[in-house]
């Protein structure tokens, strides 16, 4: 096993060069949920140098789906989450369309499902496999059966890609000939040049109003309950603020039961779930960003919100101290400590200073994490993989 920390001082020559190119058909393995973003950006910058991309991944529509996204041949199978066994209908399928296909390379994203279909086709097909694992999905607790499930998975993969040092460590408890590299998300802050006033104005905000902003999954792990539990406690001293609220799923209800408990459901928007391209605009727009997780990996909307020049309040959990530096970007508190969070938001919506300081750091910090110099770095360990193997 190797560990290492990819570094900018690598020639990428031969990924722009088209005479040294190798044949390489691509497959990608993406969840539904969360990876999805990052799998459809790597893949247009894969497709966009002239690969065979197919991103194979599920989708909850009446019936299946393909089509070409980016450049990409998006391939979704059937998902129905309820009743637990048709989940397994869509791993399977999702083995079968991979196998169809016949890459040349499989790279999974997430270690669960797509990690374990991924690691059974390359085993099936005989071809180099790399995974990226999203963080959370190494967190899983020590036991037998989940030592079983990593080295079985760990003994097809050519390369595990990992955001984060802490990572990095739980895996070499499983890996011994696996090489893992850890690469942090980049972000594409030309996405995030956007008029602030026009943003505001396009969602509904008023002069004057300031804006808190969640952007992500609404799962137990995200602690969005503890968001607006504090949120509650600041509304009191702070009439003319909104908290908005960007994202689904399986805890929708019960948030929006919390507000009318507290008694602030007129002062919290829940938006849904919003295309990518939406997601700037809600950016741009907030004063503050808050990422209350109990787990993170390293998250790519903390990454959004730098770019967009937005004050980050977030768990000090997984890598997200190596994107926010406590006091400069933003500030780190411990999951699930309400009395902190609290007067932390209260700070930063009370100093106008402190948000226009903390906004010029972060556009400055964001710029440390090009996302084209990512997929290069992705890009060299496949064609390396695939000279390899």
């Amino acid at each position: 096993m190797t560990v290492g920390m990819d570094t900018e001082g690598i020639s990428w020559s031969n990924v722009n060069d088209i005479r040294s190119k190798p044949r390489l058909r691509y497959v990608l393995l993406v969840s539904q949920f969360g990876a999805e973003i990052e799998a459809s950006n790597l893949s247009k910058f894969v497709s966009s140098k002239g690969y065979e991309v197919h991103v194979i991944t599920r989708s909850d529509r009446v019936t299946p789906w393909r089509g070409v996204i980016g450049g990409a041949d998006v391939h979704q199978v059937l998902y129905c989450p309820r009743p637990v066994f048709l989940r397994f209908t869509a791993y399977i399928l999702s083995f079968l369309e991979t196998v169809r296909v016949k890459p040349d390379l499989i790279y999974g994203v997430g270690m669960f499902p797509e990690g374990l279909i991924a690691s059974i086709s390359a085993k099936l097909l005989h071809r180099p496999l790399i995974i990226m694992t999203m963080g959370s999905d190494v967190r899983l607790p020590n036991s037998f059966v989940v030592n079983l499930f990593w080295k079985f998975i760990l003994r097809s993969v050519r390369t595990v890609i990992v955001k984060e040092k802490e990572s990095a460590n739980r895996l070499t408890r499983y890996a011994n000939q696996v090489e893992i590299v850890i690469l942090p998300n980049g972000v594409d802050q030309s996405r995030f040049m956007l008029n602030r006033r026009e943003c505001r104005k396009s969602i509904g905000l008023r002069r004057g109003e300031k804006m808190i902003l969640y952007v992500g999954r609404l799962h137990p792990v995200k602690n969005v309950g503890a968001l607006i539990a504090a949120f509650a406690r600041v509304h009191r001293h702070f009439h003319d603020v909104k908290l908005f609220i960007v994202g689904a799923g399986p805890e929708l209800s019960n948030l929006i039961k919390l507000a009318g408990n507290k008694h602030i459901s007129g002062s919290i928007i829940f938006v849904g779930r919003v295309s990518p391209n939406d997601v700037p605009r809600f950016m741009v727009a907030a004063d503050v960003f808050v990422l209350p997780s109990i787990s993170e990996g390293s998250p790519s909307v903390v990454l959004e919100a730098l770019a967009a020049g937005v004050p980050v309040l977030a768990s000090n959990v997984g890598g997200v101290p190596d994107l926010v530096r406590n006091g400069q970007e933003g500030f780190l508190f411990e999951p699930g400590d309400l009395g902190q969070m609290t007067d932390l938001l209260s700070l930063v919506l009370r100093s106008h200073p402190l948000r226009k300081k903390m906004s010029k750091n972060a556009r400055d910090r964001a710029s440390h994490f090009p996302l084209t110099r990512t997929h290069e770095k992705i890009l060299k360990i496949s064609l390396d993989a695939m000279r390899t193997f």
